[in-house]
């Protein structure tokens, strides 16, 4: 377990939005462990005891697809692919990367700019 979560917090590749969202995806259409890291965090957060990397700091770990439920509905069957592509082309409905980012938001402010953020699998 200790290799699988040093791997993941050392990852030989991290992808930016154009190259994640490109044709054909480096992101593999499977289920797993995915990670957002951030050039500058939404809004100011102590991030002294957060994982970095060549400039970008790891702020969100999402998994794919999720558990399922416990009332017995069917588990999801959504890929890394897919939820990474929410994340960057969805609203706040579908993504809780994207309602987390949201609430770290000025109230009022509705922006993100110059926040810039990876995705790594």
């Amino acid at each position: 377990m200790d290799d699988t979560i040093e791997r993941f917090m050392a990852p030989r590749r991290i992808y930016d939005r154009a190259t994640a969202l490109g044709s054909p995806s480096p992101i593999p259409a499977v289920g797993g462990v995915y990670g957002w890291w951030f050039r500058e965090p939404p809004t100011p957060l102590d991030t002294s005891r957060c994982v970095k990397r060549d400039g970008l700091t790891l702020l969100y770990v999402g998994i794919s697809p999720k558990a399922p439920s416990a009332n017995g509905r069917e588990a999801s069957r959504q890929t890394l692919r897919a939820r990474i592509r929410t994340h960057y082309t969805g609203n706040a409905e579908g993504s809780t990367l994207r309602r987390t980012w949201a609430a770290c938001l000025p109230t009022g402010s509705g922006s993100s700019s110059g926040v810039s953020a990876r995705a790594v699998v």
